[in-house]
Parts: C-alpha cells; structure tokens; sequence
C-alpha cells in the first residue's frame, strides 16, 4: 500500500500494522528463515526428494491468472507440475534440475511488488531474463527480497513523518479481545452459541497485548498510535476502558455493529441503501464509566467492492466508481452534518487482494489516489486528522459485541474445534501459572513458553 501512495503526497490515509506483522518483518532482515526460505535457497543439483516434493506442492502458491500465466516460463512450469491431476512425487520425473531452480526462483519473484519492477532496472532486467538462472543470481534475487524488506518499516515511518499517513496498531498478537475478557460476550451476538468447558476470563492478557502493542509501535514509530484496529474488528463495551487507558483515542470496527448498537435505526435496508446515512458517514463516541474513546464505522459495501468485486473490472473505471460513491454520500447528507464533511471510511485487508487484480492493484491505486487528490468534493483523511477537526458529538450508549464478520465471533468461538482449542489454551495456561507459582523452572523458559 505504502509505494503508490508515496507517488501521491496529496492523498492521506491511515494504515494498521500489526505488531506480530511487524516482528516477523524484523526477524526476516535480521536472518532469520522459514521453510519455503530454506528450500528456495538450496542448490537446485542438492534437493532431496522431501524438499523437491515440497517445492512442487508449495511453489504455485500463488494467484495463477495474474501471477504464473503471464509470465512463459513460470506458466510452463504450472503446465508440466499438472496440480490436481499429479502429485508432486509423479511429476517429479518432468522436471530438470533447471527446472527446479527456475521454480525456486519464480515463486520468489512473481511476489515481489510490481512498482518495484518500475524502479529497478536490475530488478526489471532478472525477470526480463525469464529463465535458465544460475545459483549466484538466485542468491542474488534472495538477497534483494531481504533488502527490500528492511525498506518496508523505514517507508511507513517516513510516510508518517511527512504527515500522509496515520499509522495505527493491533493487540499484540492479533487477540480477539472481547473473548480475552469474556467468553460469555459470544452470546450477545448468538445467543444459543455453546460456551468452552472453562469460562474464566484472561484480562491480564488482554492488557499485555493492548500495552505492548503500543510500546513496540512507539520504539519503531517514534509516537504511541492514537488509533487502533481491535483484531478483526472485534469490540464490545467491557474492553473500553482498558484501550482509554493505555491511550487510545480512536478504535474502528464494521457498519454492522453500529446498526446492532443502534437497534437497528443505522442499517440497510432490502435495497442495501443506508437508512439515516449521515449517522453512519461520522465518528461516534463512547464511554464505559470515566473512560471515553471514539470509534468509527466502515462502509461495508465500498470495502467489499475493493476486496473482492473491482478485480473483475477495469481499473479506472473501478477507481472513479468509488469515487463517484463517496461524492454522492457527501451529496445525500449535506444538509444533516451541520457543515462538517461526511466522513466514508473504506476499511479492508491491505494485502489480501491484490493478487487478484491483473497488476496488483497498481492501476486502480493510482488512478484512486491520483484522482482522489485533485477531486472537486472529496478529500482524502487519516481518521486521527477528521476527529481531531471535527470531534463527534453523537454518544453509543452501549457498544454490541461483535467482529467485522457478520457482527459476531462466530470464526473463533462457533465451532466445536474453536471451544476444543480455547480449552486447551486454559489448561496450558493454568500449568503455567502453576509452574510460576511453584518455581523452579528457568525464569528465561517460562518467559518463552509465556509468548
């Protein structure tokens, strides 16, 4: 996300970057490996049989339209691999040494980002090459994908500096928070939902993840974040005072869980037209007690069209259709805001979707941002810069429970697996309380098992 817009200074945005994202990020350009690294940075002549096998079942992962077809070699490769009719052991006999290596390295490079191609010329001239690489270009190509790795934290930090992006945080290690605190908070979106045999609350837990979180984004930032994106946009009134404590200001979640917490009143109707729009398209506040936070609601339908229905159309097209939306959500709700702007938040997965657009997404970025800074009637924000200009003055009286998926925590708690797997958790937890009390153990292993 951060590329395209670093070519267009005028549009602001806000972007969330998980911590445990983050620390990944960090561990790759500090060395550290993973199973597809390792067997990508093997020699081709030296595979065992597990590894080839597990290269030919793991290195078509990948959109195979947008990312193996249009590139000869890479969809040769898929061609002679036959997935779904072969398995890797029967099509191992097809392929060459050269054609492993060729493999390795274009699983590796069709993920790299295409703007980077724009900008590279070395880059631009490796994948011109197409195939017949050798191990030294291969550890060359390796080399790079860690280099610009370590590119990807300093550019956000930069982008935040020159005051074009908002960059916001998640619990540490991506919690459902409201579940953390209370299991019992899955009923109010399903009612008759089974609970897990343990019921006990993790609170403590919760804090950690909100507290670290911060710290860690402040350490890389410079700034504690002033927004929050619960992990998968998971809210409920009980988790407020903790995220006010420890600084927040703004938190953001889906549409749905506003019309539930409003009865209904902000909803859609059979049409899928907003009934009120102009209670949707503006920050609300909330209090628990002495706490107070605000809280924004995406537009469901406009965050759906980018995840998953523009990839079909054309990019420029798709680009000021959405454009074209938010100006007529400014234009249908003038006259109830008082003078303040209609505020549309579009809030989506930033990495998921763009493998299924034909260029990843460059075309359609650019034409939103390009367009989306010099339109007439709509203005580009960060959400921490609209609050701050225009505060809410609508009050939720009490926040429902739920995610941005289908207002409830169905995902993590509505199958029998899910309640097996929280049961699980607790008893590890349990024995390690117990192992904490007792001592002991070696201060530096209970810190490991604890993370």
């Amino acid at each position: 996300m951060a590329l395209p817009l670093k070519e267009v200074p005028e549009f602001r945005c806000s972007i969330n970057l998980v911590p445990s994202l983050l620390t990944q990020i960090i561990a790759y350009t500090e060395g550290r490996t993973d199973r597809h690294l390792d067997v990508s940075s093997l020699p081709a002549d030296s595979l065992s049989e597990e590894d080839a096998i597990y290269l030919l079942d793991h290195f078509f992962m990948a959109n195979a339209d947008n990312m193996i077809r249009p590139f000869p070699r890479y969809r040769e490769l898929y061609l002679k691999r036959a997935m779904g009719a072969d398995s890797a052991e029967k099509a191992m006999s097809r392929f060459s040494e050269r054609d492993l290596r060729d493999l390795q390295i274009w699983n590796n490079l069709t993920w790299f980002h295409e703007l980077l191609f724009e900008q590279d010329q070395e880059l631009r001239d490796f994948r011109k090459k197409g195939q017949g690489w050798t191990e030294a270009e291969k550890t060359w190509l390796l080399d790079k994908q860690r280099e610009i790795l370590g590119q990807i934290i300093p550019l956000h930090r930069e982008l935040q500096e020159t005051g074009q992006v908002e960059i916001t945080t998640t619990p540490f290690f991506h919690p459902i928070m409201p579940l953390l605190w209370d299991k019992r908070s899955a009923r109010e979106a399903m009612p008759n939902c089974p609970l897990p045999k343990y019921v006990e609350p993790y609170r403590d837990d919760m804090v950690v993840h909100v507290q670290r979180a911060i710290a860690f984004h402040e350490k890389l930032f410079g700034v504690k974040p002033s927004g929050m994106w619960p992990s998968e946009g998971s809210v409920s009134q009980a988790i407020l005072p903790t995220l006010a404590d420890a600084g927040i200001e703004w938190i953001a979640t889906d549409e749905e869980i506003l019309a539930e917490s409003t009865g209904g009143w902000v909803s859609r109707d059979g049409q899928g037209h907003v009934r009120n729009p102009e209670m949707l398209f503006r920050p609300w506040k909330l209090e628990e007690g002495a706490h107070h936070l605000n809280i924004v609601f995406r537009d469901h339908a406009m965050s759906d069209l980018i995840g998953f229905h523009y990839q079909r159309s054309d990019a420029v097209h798709a680009a000021h259709d959405l454009l074209g939306k938010v100006d007529q959500i400014g234009r249908a709700t003038v006259h109830h805001n008082n003078g303040r702007p209609a505020l549309v938040p579009i809030i989506l997965d930033g990495e998921n979707c763009w493998e299924y657009y034909p260029d990843g997404g460059v075309s359609f970025l650019r034409t939103l941002y390009q367009e989306g800074a010099r339109h007439q009637s709509v203005n580009s924000t960060t959400i921490g810069e609209y609050i701050k200009k225009y505060p809410p003055t609508d009050k939720i009286g009490r926040l429902f429970a739920g995610s941005w998926i289908s207002h409830n925590f169905a995902i993590w708690i509505g199958h029998q697996e899910d309640r097996d797997a929280w049961d699980l958790l607790h008893q590890t937890r349990a024995f390690l309380v117990q192992k904490q009390e007792e001592g002991g153990v070696a201060a530096d292993k209970l810190a490991q098992a604890w993370e």
